[in-house]
């Protein structure tokens, strides 16, 4: 029978890697394990079960000790913040808790919860510039609408742009070789 704090192989226990493990008391509960050591030092004070348990009840939001601030950056570029559950825009927030910063900033303008269907939109375009004077609340059918019409436009300006520029080489060209024939009949 093996004694706490003895040092045996994992491969002499059954475990599949060799790594040393010690026979040490859960902190909480007193059942004996087989821990995995790292540098000599156990891995872990606690037994699984009571992991789990402590797991539930663990500080959260500003309170845990891993906190950022609640506030990040998504990969599409938008900024989202951990709204706790006291709040009054929690009822906006995800499960996870977190609400997206520009639809938090109007939500706050009008004084009430924003519905699923609205969409707060970017009128400069750039989804991390949340300043109230560049958002736009917006019915969702209408967001839609106005932003394919803004990109038609603007899709048709820049055909149109290149398409001058196009025409301004060629009158340059045309240009240039009429100059020199004009410099030829002078000469």
């Amino acid at each position: 029978m093996a004694v706490a704090g003895e040092i045996r192989g994992g491969k002499e226990l059954g475990y599949p890697y060799p790594h040393r493990r010690l026979l040490r008391a859960c902190a909480d509960c007193g059942r004996e394990r087989w821990v995995r050591q790292s540098k000599g030092i156990p891995r872990h004070a606690l037994c699984r079960s009571c992991s789990i348990k402590l797991r539930h009840i663990r500080a959260k939001g500003p309170d845990a000790n891993h906190y950022k601030g609640g506030r990040h950056k998504t990969t599409a570029g938008y900024i989202r913040l951990l709204i706790l559950p006291g709040d009054f825009f929690h009822p906006m927030a995800t499960k996870h808790n977190y609400v997206f910063e520009h639809r938090l900033v109007v939500a706050k303008q009008v004084g009430r919860c924003l519905l699923p269907w609205e969409v707060v939109h970017h009128r400069n375009g750039i989804k991390d510039d949340n300043r109230l004077e560049n958002l736009q609340l917006l019915a969702h059918g209408r967001h839609h609408v106005a932003d394919s019409l803004m990109k038609g436009y603007v899709g048709r300006l820049e055909k149109r742009v290149t398409e001058l520029e196009a025409r301004v080489v060629l009158l340059e060209a045309e240009l240039a070789v009429q100059s020199a024939e004009a410099a030829r009949f002078t000469d």
